[in-house]
């Protein structure tokens, strides 16, 4: 049987593979333009964490809010899930128009995820037949 610190490392490794993405998978049924990567994907099977994407889904429409001259100014966001040992956890997303402060921050009562800390990233591209889209992704899928 693996230990926790032994698991953890396995994940870690797991996902380091995913320096890049062939698939782009629909993230929510209801933001038509928000997608994930094949890495993302992964994460959320092997670590059971699809909650993971849906929360980070959930706060799009705060996240994307800010616009200047009819543009976003939000094009880059870093997302952080931080667990604490009694297994409580923080979401914080932290945003181009300022990286050192947190611009959303959620409290999780309980999870199970594997890390102790994750980081993922959601960037802004343009697309000429959909327009703007917005990419969930690793950071080493970046």
């Amino acid at each position: 049987m693996m230990t926790a610190t032994q698991e953890q490392q396995e994940l870690i490794t797991f996902l380091a593979q995913f320096t890049g993405t062939i698939n782009y998978y629909r993230s929510n049924r209801f933001i038509k333009q928000f997608f994930h990567t094949d890495g993302v994907q992964a994460l959320a099977e092997k670590a059971q964490a699809f909650w993971l994407i849906d929360a980070i889904c959930s706060h799009q429409s705060k996240a994307l809010s800010h616009q200047k001259d009819g543009h976003l100014l939000r094009e880059f966001q870093l997302w952080k899930l931080i667990v604490q040992p009694d297994r409580t956890a923080r979401l914080e997303c932290y945003t181009d128009s300022d990286v050192e402060k947190t611009s959303i921050r959620q409290n999780i009562p309980f999870t199970d995820f594997p890390l102790s800390e994750i980081t993922l990233y959601v960037e802004c591209g343009e697309d000429s037949e959909s327009g703007r889209y917005y990419c969930l992704l690793l950071p080493s899928e970046h």
